[in-house]
C-alpha cells in the first residue's frame, strides 16, 4: 500500500523557513516540487477511499534535517512508488552523523530540522506506533488567524518513560503546543515497555541483554528501574495464567483416573505423577550451591504440569544491607528457603504432595522419578495420606543409564574385586559390548510385558533374564530362554576365563544392581515429561548462563516456562496477551502463533509418516544430602475412647488367618522390590528391629527409634549395597555346599501377634530358614580372619567355627524369625568373596518369652500404634511415649 503526503506552507522570507515534523521524515524516499495549497493531505495512491489503517510499530529513524527547494516555497513528497518523483533523501550518515552530501544535480539544500536559536536536539531512532502518530499530527489544532499548518510544527520537548516517548509539539506561528505519545499508557494495554520485557524474558535475556540490543540499534534503552517495575506488572498475570493452567490439568487427571477406576476407599482418584528439579546454574558434578531451585509434578496421563514450586535462599536487598551492617529497607523478599541447594527439590515435590487433595482433589499413589533417593526419604517423613504409601517409579532411562556407566567404569579396572588380574583382551571385550547388555534387558522386558500371568511371575521371570544375559553375551547358551536365543551354538565361550579372573563376579554384582529395579522396568515409564519441562526453564533463563536469582526473575520465568509447556510454546503469547489486555493480540502475534503451529505440526506430520527414533540428552540425577523443613501445626490430642476403637480396628485388619499367612507370604516374594510387601511391613515389627527394641533401656525414650521406623531416611550405604548385590553369589555358595535348594520367601506374619513379622533371606525344606551376612569389611578377607581381627563383633570363633553372640541383634532377628515362621533351624550364613562359614541355630522359645515377647508387645501398644494412628512427626511435634515408668516384666 503506498501513499502521499503534502505539506505546504505560505510564502515568507527567506529567515523563516519551513520546519517539518520529525516523525514523518522516515517515511519519505522521494520527494519532488510541486505547488499545491495550503492544507495537509494524507492519502493513499492506491485505496482513494482513505480506508487503509496502519496497526504495527514502526522503528523510525528521527531526522533532524529537512529539503528545501530552492525555487519553490512548497514541498510535496511523495510514496517510493510514484514514477515522477526526481530525488532521493538518503537516510545515512557520515562518520560525523550528517547526511552524505547531494550530487549537484539535485540542488537540494540540507538543514538541521531546528532553528538557530532552538536548544533541544534529538539523536537515534525510536520505536513508535505509527497509527498512532499519524492520529496526532492530524489532531493538532492550530489558530485560524496565522493559518499556519503542519509544516510549522518543531519538537520543543521529549519526555522518554523506558521505550514510549512523549514529545511536545508547538507551532512556530501559532504558538499552540501539543503532546504527541509514540504509544499509548493504558492499564489494560500491551505499550511497548511491557512488550519489550515480555519478549525478553521469553527469549531468556535480561535488561543487559536488551541493553546491547538496543544500542546497537541506535535506540535509547529503558532503565534497570523501569525493567523491574514492567516485569513486576506482568509477573501477577503470568502468576494467575500458570496457576489456572494447573488446576484445569489437575481436574483432566481426576476425570481420566475416575474413568479407569482407580480410585482409594475414600473416594479419590489415585494417579500417576512424574516428578523432577532443577536449578538456577550448573553444578557440573562438583558445585551443588544453586541460590534457586524450582520442583514441578506433572501428570502422567495428560503430560501437563500440576504443581509448580520454586526456592530461593537469595535476596539481593538483603545481602547488600548485611554487607553494609544496616537493616534492609521495607522490600517484597523472595527468599523462602535457608536450608541446602540439593534439598531444594524434595521439599518443592512433598509440599506438592501435601497439596494435591486440596489444589485438585486426587492423591498421587505412583512417583516417577529418576533415582532421587532423597525425595522419597523425604515423602516417607512426611507421609502425606495417611492410609497410603506412596510408591516409587524408578525412570527406566536412568536405570538403564546408571547400568552401563557401572559397566564401562569395569572396563577401566585392570583388578577385580577378587584381586585378579584383569586381562586387557577381557576388558575390550566387556567394552564392545555394553549396548548388547542394554538391548537384552530392553527386549526381555518387552517380551514379558506382552506375557499373560501375574505381575509378580512376570518380574520374577525378568529377573532371571536379566541374570542370564552376561552368560548369553559372553557364550554360555545353555539356561538361554527360546525366545532370547534362538541360536544357541556360540564358537567362543569366555564365561571360564572370566570366572578365573573374577570380572564375571564384578558383572554380576553390576546386573544385581538393576535386577533388584526389574518391577520398574517392566512398568516402563520414564521421566521425560519432567525433563522437557527442565529444558522450557533452560531456555526462558538463559542456558542458566545468567544470574537470575537475586530477586524474583528466576522464579517469573519458571511460572512462565509453566504455561508454555502446559499449553504449547505458540499458545504462550496469546495467553499472556489475552490476561493483560482482556482481548485478543495484534496482527502480527497472531502471524507468529500461526508460523510456529504450522511448524509443530507439520514435525508431528513428517514423525507419523517418517518414523524415527530421537536420542534425547537425559539429565544425570543430582546428587542429594539430608534435609530438613520447617512444617508447624497444631497439636492433635487423642481422646481415650476414639483411641480404643482406632486401635482394636487397626489391629483387627492387621491379624490373619493362617490360609492369609500363607497367602500373604507367597504374594509377596521379591521382598523390597514387592509393593504389598512394602505396605504390609509399614504397619509391624518385623525381626530386623526385634534386637534393638527388646535390649532398650524403659528409661530410654523411643522417639528416635519410632522415627527410624517410620520415617526413616536411610536409602543405603555402601556396606548395605554390598550385602544386597553378593547375597545372590552367597546363597548359590550355600547351595552348592550343602547339596540343599534355597527358595525364596516373602513376609510372615504371627499366628498370635498380627503385628509381628519376619522376612527371612530364603527357606530350606520345610523346617528351616536361612539367613545371610555379606559384611563389606570382611570384603577383603576370610570370615573367620575377619572374627580374629576384629572385624565382626557378633560372633566368636570356636575350634575354627563361628558363633553368633547371644547378645547380638542378629540372634534376636533369628529368634524373631523362628518363632513367626514357626520353623525349628536356621542356618546363619557368613560370605565373603574369600570364602563361607555357617553356623546352625535352633529356636528357643524359652529366650522368645522372656527376653523378647513381652518388650516387642509393649513398644508396639505405646510406641508405634499411636503414631501411626495419629501422626506427630510431620506436624515437628513430638511422637508420643504412653509406656508407663516403673520396671518392666520379664516374664
Amino acid at each position: 500500500m503506498a501513499f502521499s503526503l503534502h505539506l505546504v506552507h505560505t510564502p515568507s522570507s527567506s529567515a523563516s523557513r519551513p520546519v517539518f515534523p520529525s516523525a514523518f521524515l522516515p517515511i519519505m524516499h522521494r520527494a519532488n516540487i510541486t505547488t499545491i495549497t495550503n492544507q495537509l493531505e494524507v492519502d493513499s495512491i492506491c485505496n482513494p477511499s482513505n480506508d487503509y489503517e496502519i496497526n504495527d510499530k514502526r522503528i523510525q529513524t528521527e531526522i533532524r534535517e529537512f529539503v528545501e527547494p530552492s525555487c519553490s516555497n512548497q514541498l510535496e513528497v511523495d510514496s517510493i512508488c510514484n514514477p515522477s518523483s526526481d530525488y532521493e533523501i538518503s537516510d545515512k550518515r557520515t562518520e560525523t552523523g550528517e547526511f552524505d552530501e547531494p550530487s549537484s544535480s539535485s540542488q537540494l539544500e540540507i538543514e538541521n530540522i531546528s532553528n538557530p536559536s532552538s536548544d533541544y536536539e534529538i539523536s537515534g531512532r525510536r520505536i513508535v506506533d505509527i497509527k498512532l502518530i499519524f492520529e496526532s499530527i492530524t489532531s493538532f489544532k492550530h489558530l485560524e488567524l496565522f493559518k499556519c499548518g503542519a509544516c510549522h510544527l518543531r519538537i520543543v520537548k521529549e519526555l522518554r518513560i523506558g521505550l514510549i516517548s512523549k514529545f511536545t509539539l508547538q507551532c512556530s506561528m501559532c504558538k499552540e503546543v501539543a503532546i504527541v505519545s509514540t504509544d499509548k499508557i493504558e492499564p489494560n494495554h500491551m505499550d511497548i515497555n511491557k512488550a519489550t520485557v515480555l519478549g525478553t524474558i521469553s527469549t531468556g535475556g535480561g535488561h543487559s541483554q536488551l541493553e546491547e540490543l538496543l544500542a546497537f540499534c541506535d535506540i535509547p534503552c529503558m532503565s534497570f528501574r523501569t525493567f523491574s517495575h514492567c516485569q513486576s506488572d506482568v509477573a501477577s498475570h503470568i502468576y494467575e495464567t500458570a496457576h489456572d493452567l494447573m488446576l484445569l490439568a489437575g481436574k483432566e487427571e481426576a476425570q481420566l483416573a475416575t474413568d479407569a477406576g482407580d480410585i482409594d476407599n475414600d473416594g479419590i482418584p489415585k494417579i500417576t505423577v512424574i516428578a523432577d528439579g532443577a536449578w538456577c546454574k550448573r553444578s557440573y558434578k562438583t558445585n551443588y550451591n544453586a541460590s534457586s531451585g524450582v520442583g514441578v509434578i506433572i501428570g502422567q496421563r495428560t503430560k501437563k504440569i500440576l504443581y509448580l514450586g520454586i526456592k530461593n535462599k537469595y535476596c539481593f536487598i538483603c545481602a547488600r544491607a548485611k554487607t553494609l551492617s544496616q537493616e534492609p529497607k521495607t522490600h517484597n523478599c523472595f527468599k523462602n528457603w535457608t536450608g541446602t541447594s540439593t534439598s531444594m527439590e524434595s521439599e518443592i515435590i512433598v509440599e506438592g504432595f501435601r497439596q494435591s487433595v486440596a489444589m485438585h482433589g486426587v492423591k498421587y499413589a505412583y512417583l516417577v522419578g529418576d533415582g532421587d533417593s532423597s525425595v522419597t526419604r523425604k515423602l516417607a517423613d512426611a507421609r502425606p495420606y495417611k492410609n497410603l504409601v506412596v510408591h516409587k517409579i524408578e525412570c527406566r532411562n536412568h536405570l538403564l543409564r546408571n547400568f552401563c556407566n557401572h559397566l564401562k567404569e569395569l572396563t577401566t579396572r585392570r583388578v577385580s574385586s577378587t584381586r585378579q588380574i584383569v586381562t586387557p583382551d577381557q576388558r575390550l571385550l566387556l567394552k564392545n559390548n555394553i549396548r548388547r547388555f542394554r538391548s537384552a534387558i530392553q527386549s526381555a522386558v518387552k517380551y514379558r510385558c506382552s506375557e499373560s500371568g501375574s505381575h509378580e511371575e512376570k518380574v520374577a521371570s525378568l529377573r532371571t533374564d536379566i541374570l542370564n544375559s552376561i552368560y548369553h553375551i559372553f557364550g554360555d547358551h545353555s539356561k538361554c530362554a527360546t525366545y532370547f536365543c534362538k541360536d544357541k551354538d556360540s564358537a567362543n565361550n569366555y564365561i571360564p576365563d572370566m570366572t578365573r579372573t573374577g570380572l564375571l563376579q564384578d558383572i554380576r554384582i553390576v546386573l544385581n544392581r538393576i535386577v533388584q529395579h526389574a518391577d520398574s522396568l517392566l512398568l516402563d515409564m520414564d521421566n521425560n515429561s519432567a525433563e522437557c519441562y527442565n529444558s522450557v526453564v533452560a531456555k526462558f533463563i538463559g542456558g542458566k548462563r545468567i544470574n537470575l536469582a537475586g530477586r524474583d526473575s528466576f522464579q517469573l520465568r519458571c511460572q512462565a516456562a509453566g504455561i508454555s509447556f502446559n499449553t504449547g510454546h505458540y499458545k504462550y503469547p496469546h495467553l499472556i496477551y489475552k490476561s493483560i489486555t482482556k482481548r485478543s493480540p495484534g496482527k502480527f502475534v497472531k502471524s507468529y502463533m500461526a508460523q510456529k503451529k504450522r511448524i509443530h505440526e507439520n514435525k508431528l506430520t513428517r514423525r507419523q509418516l517418517f518414523p524415527e527414533k530421537y536420542k534425547k540428552k537425559i539429565k544425570l540425577p543430582a546428587e542429594t544430602d539430608a534435609d530438613y523443613g520447617p512444617d508447624a501445626a497444631a497439636i492433635s490430642n487423642i481422646l481415650p475412647d476414639s483411641y480404643e476403637i482406632e486401635k482394636k480396628a487397626f489391629l483387627d485388619a492387621l491379624q490373619k488367618t493362617p490360609l492369609e499367612i500363607n497367602e500373604l507370604q507367597q504374594k509377596t516374594i521379591g521382598q523390597s522390590n514387592n509393593r504389598t510387601w512394602v505396605e504390609e511391613r509399614y504397619k509391624r515389627l518385623t525381626a530386623s528391629v526385634f534386637g534393638k527394641i527388646c535390649k532398650m533401656r524403659h528409661s530410654t525414650s523411643c522417639q528416635a527409634t519410632v522415627k527410624s521406623l517410620l520415617y526413616s531416611t536411610f536409602s543405603g550405604s555402601t556396606a548395605t549395597d554390598w550385602g544386597k548385590t553378593h547375597e545372590p553369589m552367597a546363597v548359590e555358595a550355600f547351595q552348592i555346599a550343602n547339596d540343599v535348594t534355597v527358595e525364596p520367601c516373602g513376609l510372615f506374619i504371627d499366628a498370635n501377634f498380627g503385628f509381628l513379622a519376619a522376612s527371612p533371606d530364603g527357606l530350606i525344606g520345610n523346617n528351616a530358614i536361612i539367613e545371610i551376612k555379606c559384611p563389606y569389611s570382611a570384603a577383603q578377607t576370610t570370615p573367620i580372619d575377619a572374627i580374629l581381627q576384629k572385624k565382626l563383633a557378633y560372633c566368636t570363633s570356636n575350634n575354627g567355627k563361628i558363633q553368633l553372640k547371644k547378645s547380638s541383634d542378629y540372634y534376636f532377628q533369628i529368634q524373631g524369625q523362628l518363632h513367626i515362621t514357626r520353623r525349628d533351624i536356621c542356618h546363619f550364613v557368613i560370605w565373603t568373596p574369600l570364602g563361607i562359614e555357617v553356623e546352625r541355630i535352633s529356636r528357643d522359645d524359652v529366650f522368645w518369652s522372656q527376653k523378647m515377647e513381652y518388650r516387642l508387645e509393649q513398644f508396639y501398644y505405646n510406641c508405634l500404634l499411636p503414631e501411626l494412628l495419629y501422626p506427630q512427626h510431620p506436624k515437628n511435634l513430638p511422637i508420643r511415649d504412653l509406656r508407663k515408668r516403673e520396671p518392666q516384666k520379664t516374664t
